[in-house]
């Protein structure tokens, strides 16, 4: 899929469910019993696509729809992932994205899917809590508000790399380029938005270079949730139960954009 506005496509990559964060500090606390070690167990971190689906059909007058199945296997768990585009004629997607979790899963670290834009989006706005990075657990000193910045900036160098930036409660965000051409994301109604100018696999890697590379891109995560960071301590897993990802079927909604 891909669109585009004043020449410039909004999508520099496919767009692609994720269950697997860089692990915190917190989340590999515990050692075998970690979250981080249970996820790497059950293949979060390296999920193989099954052959997938798609179907294209007219929704309503002026809209069409494409349904695209596909199936993530893990060792012992496997996803069940049905992503519906809902295109009307200004460009507009609407997205829903409905999981079922089969087998035997950990608590997931999030339930998402993952964007690549154009590095040109490199400047953002959002509606939700900031200005600081937000999780599940750590969000009442964050208020709801608009808030802007770049992408560059949304990078919180701890002494080992691992998931930062994180937004919550989110209603809106954009990601413009120098004339505010881009893309606009609308929860539906709140969602979780991370934006860096690196990928997960950079950050993953930077834990054993201590350097983040950086590939010209954006990257965006738009999640239903991400697990709670715990921290009653950090030497165990200790994200309490009500701030875990713990079900068998997920669904959840939001719209793309084009900024004209």
């Amino acid at each position: 899929m891909s669109w585009r506005v004043k020449g410039m496509d909004l999508l520099a990559g496919p767009v692609r469910p994720n269950f697997f964060r860089v692990p915190t500090d917190n989340d590999e606390g515990g050692g075998m019993a970690s979250f981080a070690s249970r996820w790497r167990a059950a293949g979060l971190d390296a999920l193989t696509d099954g052959p997938a689906t798609v179907k294209v059909e007219k929704a309503v007058k002026d809209k069409a729809r494409i349904v695209v199945q596909d199936r993530l296997a893990g060792r012992g768990v496997v996803f069940g992932c049905t992503t519906a585009f809902e295109v009307d004629g200004y460009g507009t997607i609407a997205v829903r994205h409905n999981v079922l979790v089969e087998g035997k899963a950990p608590p997931l670290a999030k339930v998402g899917l993952s964007l690549v834009l154009p590095g040109a989006l490199s400047a953002i706005e959002w509606y939700g809590r900031g200005p600081q990075e937000s999780y599940w657990d750590r969000k009442d000193a964050a208020r709801v508000g608009i808030y802007r910045g770049l992408a560059a900036d949304q990078f919180f160098a701890y002494d080992m790399p691992q998931e930062n930036g994180n937004k919550t409660d989110v209603r809106w965000m954009t990601l413009t380029d120098g004339n505010g051409y881009g893309l606009r994301i609308v929860g539906g109604p709140l969602v979780s938005v991370n934006v860096h100018d690196f990928s997960d696999a950079a950050l993953l890697k930077a834990k054993e270079t201590q350097r983040v590379a950086k590939d010209g891109n954006i990257h965006v995560s738009v999640d239903l949730q991400q697990m709670g960071l715990g921290g009653d301590d950090s030497w165990s897993p200790r994200v309490h139960s009500e701030f875990q990802l713990k079900e068998s079927a997920y669904g959840y909604s939001f719209e793309l954009m084009p900024i004209r």
